[in-house]
């Protein structure tokens, strides 16, 4: 998956090597995984929220247990004087099994909408988690927005083939581990460079990346798992001349509590942001504050319920 973040942090190249020439840590953050949560963590992923296709970022027994009917999910940021500006609202519908209807998405520049599209989800997602969606743009709906679309081209045991709608290349899906290998790749997809290859279902993703040259990897995602659950110890992306790395946090009761986005250029130490999780009274998640190179940014989550007495 291509990343955006080369014009954002291109500007902290010069003081590179000014920066502390702390190496790449692998170290693990967590001694244990994560207990589950309303949102899956791969929501808060870059590339996330673009895989419209994919809704699978959360756990439908929680929100069908906890009745959430509609979810708002506000991003701000700081307007020119230093004060709380709204920069996105992502609204969620659920139906009463927990099971995500609708997708709204709101971009606003100082205060003004600028983009405004609804996903509605026209049929339960397979046991792939893919669902076919309707797109409704009523600011620019003749133009691409900037998601993701695909249409389900094949399933079998080994891999899954899925055509992108709006750009024409192709996901390629592999589920066999036997299958894990730019040769096996090549001979068996012959993919051109924009098209994208993932080990592991959409649900549970090992490895995301494209290849150049027949065999050499680009752009490349790779998930790591607590063994034998599906709880994210750590995702890196590297993307030259960047390599990032998201680990979340956990708390000793095993509650999801924040993450951590660290940034490294060459091996040395860019920066981080420390992102942390407040929760009310029905340990929902409420405010994500950060702190780091994203401080004064925080988002806000707001929650409609089924009425529980009907």
């Amino acid at each position: 998956m291509k990343l955006k973040m080369l014009f954002i942090y291109s500007g902290l190249l010069l003081v590179v090597f000014g920066c502390s020439q702390t190496k790449r840590s692998e170290k693990t953050i967590n001694e244990m995984p994560a207990k589950p949560d309303v949102f899956r963590m791969n929501y808060f992923t870059s590339e996330g929220e673009k895989n419209v296709s994919f809704p699978v970022w959360f756990n439908d027994s929680i929100v069908r247990n906890e009745q959430i009917k509609l979810l708002r999910h506000k991003s701000f940021g700081n307007d020119s004087n230093g004060e709380a500006e709204m920069k996105v609202e992502r609204i969620f519908s659920f139906d009463e099994q927990g099971v995500l209807k609708s997708f709204q998405r709101k971009k606003f520049y100082e205060n003004v909408v600028v983009e405004n599209v609804t996903f509605k989800y026209t049929d339960v997602r397979d046991d792939m988690g893919y669902a076919p969606v309707e797109i409704i743009d009523s600011l620019h709906p003749n133009e691409k927005g900037n998601y993701e679309l695909y249409k389900k081209e094949q399933y079998n045991k080994e891999y899954i083939v899925y055509s992108n709608t709006i750009s024409g290349d192709y996901l390629f899906c592999i589920l066999d581990r036997k299958l894990w290998g730019t040769v096996s790749v090549d001979s068996l997809f012959n993919p051109t460079p924009n098209d994208i290859i993932q080990y592991g279902s959409p649900y549970k993703p090992y490895k995301r990346f494209q290849i150049e040259k027949l065999v050499n990897e680009k752009n490349v995602t790779a998930y790591r798992y607590y063994k034998g659950t599906s709880s994210l110890k750590r995702i890196s992306s590297d993307t030259y001349p960047f390599y990032l790395k998201k680990s979340p946090l956990v708390a000793k009761n095993g509650v999801w509590r924040g993450y951590i986005d660290s940034t490294f250029s060459a091996d040395s130490y860019l920066n981080r942001t420390v992102s942390k999780c407040k929760r009310n009274q029905e340990k929902l998640p409420i405010k994500l504050v950060h702190k780091g190179i994203r401080s004064g940014s925080f988002e806000v989550f707001e929650y409609e319920f089924y009425d529980q007495n009907n």
